[in-house]
C-alpha cells in the first residue's frame, strides 16, 4: 500500500487538495487529527495536548490503514512530521517519539504545499505573516532534505495543484 502525504504549514491548501484527490481516485482520506482534537477540545492547548495530539494521530492511521488494507493507496491530510514543525516552533524543542518515527518512516511519497495561496482565517489558525508561512515552509523542506525523505512541492492553483498531486501519484 503506497501511503501518500499532504503536508504543509496552515492555510496552504492541504485539506482541499486531500478532498480533491479523493474524489478523483474514489477514496477516504486521513483526516488532519490536530483539528479533530482542537474542535473538541477549544483552541487554548499545551505541549501535553500536542504530545496527546500525536499519539491520536498514529492511532487514527493505523486504525484507517487496517480499516482499507485493499486500497492500492491512502492519502494522509498530514502525520507526524507537522506536530514536529509545530514543537520546534512553539516550543523549540525536538520530541523523542518523533524522532524514532523519522528514523523508520515508512510513506511512500509526500506533498509539500506551498505558501503561494492567500491565507484564510480560521480559529485554528497561528501565522497568517507571509514571512511566518514561509520560514515554516521551509522548516518542513529541511526536514524532507535532512532525512532523505521523498517529496514533492505542490503549488498553483486548485487545479493546477492537484494535476501536478495527480500526475505524481500515478508515477508512484
Amino acid at each position: 500500500m503506497k501511503k501518500i502525504v499532504v503536508i504543509g504549514p496552515e492555510s496552504t491548501g492541504k485539506s482541499t487538495l486531500c478532498k480533491d484527490l479523493a474524489t478523483c481516485f474514489q477514496i477516504k482520506t486521513v483526516p488532519e487529527y490536530a483539528r479533530v482534537y482542537l474542535e473538541s477540545n477549544g483552541v487554548e492547548y499545551t505541549y501535553q495536548d500536542v504530545l496527546n495530539m500525536i499519539h491520536g494521530q498514529l492511532e487514527s492511521e493505523r486504525s484507517f490503514v487496517e480499516e482499507n488494507r485493499r486500497n492500492p493507496f491512502i492519502i494522509f491530510d498530514t502525520n507526524y512530521i507537522t506536530y514536529k514543525v509545530w514543537i520546534q516552533e512553539k516550543y523549540k524543542r525536538e520530541e523523542p517519539i518523533i524522532e524514532e518515527l523519522l528514523n523508520i518512516d515508512d510513506y511512500t511519497h509526500y506533498l509539500l504545499c506551498d505558501v503561494d495561496v492567500p491565507w484564510t482565517h480560521d480559529p485554528l489558525r497561528e501565522h497568517p505573516n507571509a514571512k511566518d508561512r514561509q520560514r515554516l515552509f521551509d522548516a518542513y523542506k529541511s526536514i524532507f532534505v535532512d532525512n532523505d525523505l521523498p517529496f514533492s512541492v505542490v503549488k498553483g492553483t486548485r487545479r493546477e495543484r492537484l494535476e501536478i498531486a495527480k500526475n505524481i501519484v500515478n508515477k508512484l
